[in-house]
């Protein structure tokens, strides 16, 4: 699709879409006259699953190419290598609404010929472009590392399973598409997710996005055609749960572009204000509070997306792009915070900093995680300089970060009311919970109050072999007019134990505002994980 910069501002949100440029004889050393190409898979898949391998050709109306075969191998330290061969390729094609500019295949790898443990892909397909042929190898894109893909093979389920479920609060669809970026088809999503041992996924695509054509995402499209399609898809079965929401762009109080999750939503809520477009035909943006509010009124709920991420110069001039803040946070009707957002560095510390101010305020707000991933199934791509560098991160992908809700039923509307009662925990592994003694399988994480007399909790954590072993508990609580949390428990473990259950009685005669859970667990490998809570209160 050509590219005019009289129709795009200037795009700061780079994700690895390749084929963007200002003008037709822009140098670029990123740019090619062929697809992006990306093999992607899963980082770990659950017990008695198969893998399942995706393949994304983009951009292929002004860019069309051939497959012609795809070679995979598969490496484990100290193991042979496993061959796959695949020559008829069009059984393993799927069909999407974007299928005629974007080719996706799903190849599923049979769990009985893959290695337990760590193992490592080597993804090569052959493409015929014009009378010539080509090698892509793991993807196609100028300065990646082609480095394997890399999966955990398990034989175990998370843990806490199956007193909970799993899900990732924050990723796009290829209904996130522009002149930057590009995502998967739900269905490769929901394969995917299953077979990783994800129960739920938000589908969290751009309101900006959502406004488009379905054949031009430069143009605005008052019948929301895109938007529509969207919700088609979630109307077909699915093995795992799809939350349908929308991050919307909306004011912030100090008038900039921040974004705002609503879940649980059946109509279309306009924001569209940094979407690097010019034309806008829906009006102007909400401010946080009216955003909110259309959410609500569906019956869905709101949560301030990636708090914690800061704003750079040039999103700033260029975008309008703000930060949130903590009268932002302490906004009337919001749900919770994602403060994890594929991270638990840099921007994790200010997110979680907002929440802990707003709990201190005595507001109640579900503690939520995502990855903010576009597509990205194993490891994160995306350009690290424009026109010039791709950059890589293998710490973010989608269920790297998961929101744990304490409940066993499947259904949107169940896990929505989780969420909507603080019934929720973060973790990159283990399980975390804060039970009734007398009542071991009963969570007392929510927002409802506490009775003075439940003062005797155990505290809950687990992990497994692929987590590592539990080296950590603190118990943290606040009370009325403190400057800090205090810890109401602490303790160390230096033992091998994936199971710890701890007794805590609170004082009845000085009880806190609130209480709340954190662990962490180490690897052979010296990998840590972690796990938070949301908050119980008195």
């Amino acid at each position: 699709m050509p590219f005019s910069n009289t129709e795009i501002l200037f795009p700061l949100a780079l994700y690895a879409e390749t084929h963007f440029r200002f003008f037709r004889w822009m140098p670029s050393l990123l740019y090619k006259r062929i697809p992006e190409i990306v093999f992607d898979c899963p980082r770990r898949i659950n017990p008695q699953s198969d893998l399942p391998v995706t393949l994304i050709i983009n951009d292929t109306i002004s860019r069309p190419v051939s497959l012609c075969d795809i070679l995979i191998t598969v490496n484990q330290i100290g193991s042979k290598t496993v061959l796959f061969q695949f020559d008829d390729l069009l059984h393993f094609e799927i069909k999407h609404d974007f299928s005629s500019n974007q080719t996706v295949y799903i190849i599923i790898l049979k769990r009985n010929r893959l290695p337990a443990g760590t193992i490592y892909l080597n993804c090569k397909a052959t493409f015929r472009y014009g009378k010539k042929t080509f090698d892509v190898l793991n993807d196609n894109f100028q300065t990646s590392s082609k480095l394997p893909l890399c999966c955990h093979i398990s034989d175990t389920y998370p843990p806490g399973y199956p007193d909970c479920l799993y899900g990732d609060m924050h990723f796009h669809s290829q209904y996130s598409q522009s002149h930057v970026e590009f995502g998967p088809p739900l269905d490769a999503v929901d394969i995917t997710a299953r077979a990783s041992g994800l129960d739920f996924v938000a589908i969290t695509d751009h309101s900006y996005d959502l406004c488009c054509s379905m054949n031009n995402y430069l143009t605005e499209d008052t019948s929301l055609q895109r938007w529509n399609s969207l919700q088609k898809q979630f109307e077909k079965k699915h093995d795992v749960t799809f939350l349908r929401g929308e991050e919307i762009s909306c004011f912030n109080s100090d008038g900039n572009i921040v974004h705002l999750c609503g879940i649980g939503i059946k109509e279309y809520i306009n924001g569209s204000s940094d979407g690097a477009r010019k034309k806008k035909v829906f009006g102007a943006d909400l401010s946080i509070d009216k955003a909110i509010s259309r959410i609500n009124s569906q019956g869905g709920i709101a949560y301030a997306a990636h708090p914690g991420s800061q704003k750079t110069l040039m999103q700033f001039l260029f975008l309008n792009r703000g930060t949130w803040t903590q009268k932002d946070i302490d906004t009337n009707g919001i749900t919770g915070v994602q403060a994890f957002n594929g991270s638990y560095k840099g921007a994790w510390d200010r997110g979680k900093s907002l929440w802990i101010n707003a709990l201190q305020k005595e507001k109640k707000l579900a503690l939520i995680a995502g990855n903010d991933a576009h597509g990205d199934f194993n490891r994160y791509r995306a350009i690290k300089t424009p026109f010039i560098s791709i950059l890589e991160n293998n710490d973010r992908y989608m269920g790297f970060g998961k929101t744990g809700v304490y409940s066993a039923c499947h259904s949107e509307q169940s896990i929505l009311d989780c969420i909507r009662q603080g019934k929720t925990f973060i973790t990159t592994g283990p399980y975390a919970n804060i039970c009734d003694a007398l009542n071991p399988s009963c969570s007392m994480i929510s927002f409802e109050k506490l009775a003075a007399t439940q003062a005797n909790l155990l505290l809950i954590v687990k992990s497994t072999g692929e987590f590592g072993c539990i080296t950590q508990i603190s118990l943290f609580a606040y009370y009325r007019n403190a400057a800090t949390e205090s810890q109401l428990f602490a303790k160390h473990y230096s033992g091998n134990s994936f199971s710890i259950t701890e007794t805590v009685t609170v004082p009845a005669d000085g009880l806190p505002v609130y209480i709340r859970l954190e662990a962490s667990t180490l690897t052979t490998d010296n990998r840590v994980f972690m796990a938070f809570t949301s908050a119980c209160y008195y």
